[in-house]
């Protein structure tokens, strides 16, 4: 695996090939209901909502997440990211280039705060990888806010 991971959004040339990690998380998901899904964001030219994937300079997808801008009544104008997949070996760099990622749309998008919903897995290797995951929100400032993590990039949280 290279060294070199980015965080962007996803190519509709790279849907096929990510739904090798949306197969790893969600079994129930078949490759024709994912292609409905991520063609629904395929051609908008707008950063509202669609999925980033965390690859390494050799293409190879090591996480992808759900994004969505939403308003919140508390915090202003969100970025949340939810349905997260990690693979890989790496699984710490891959984290913290995911949360890089969202924190550069997030200020691209000009949100308020980042929310992230984590998913709840009753596979043992993916609940790991959830807790590792928070662990990482927890120490790059996100405040838990029981159904969410939640970080302000404009001062403090206000809940």
């Amino acid at each position: 695996m290279s060294k070199i991971l980015h965080a962007r959004r996803l190519k509709p040339a790279q849907f096929d090939k990510a739904f090798a990690l949306i197969q790893f998380a969600f079994r129930q998901v078949s490759l024709d209901r994912w292609r409905r899904h991520v063609e629904a964001f395929d051609g908008r030219q707008d950063d509202d909502a669609g999925w980033l994937a965390v690859e390494d300079d050799k293409g190879y997808i090591h996480g992808l997440l759900a994004y969505r801008i939403e308003s919140d009544l508390i915090c202003g104008r969100i970025l949340t990211g939810r349905d997260i997949i990690l693979g890989g070996v790496a699984l710490g760099q891959t984290i913290s280039c995911a949360i890089a990622g969202l924190s550069r749309m997030a200020r691209r998008t000009r949100c308020d705060a980042i929310h992230i919903a984590l998913p709840g897995y009753e596979d043992d290797d993916l609940d790991c990888e959830v807790t590792s995951m928070k662990a990482c929100l927890l120490r790059a400032g996100y405040v838990d806010r029981g159904s969410h993590l939640c970080r302000c990039l404009c001062g403090r949280c206000k809940r």
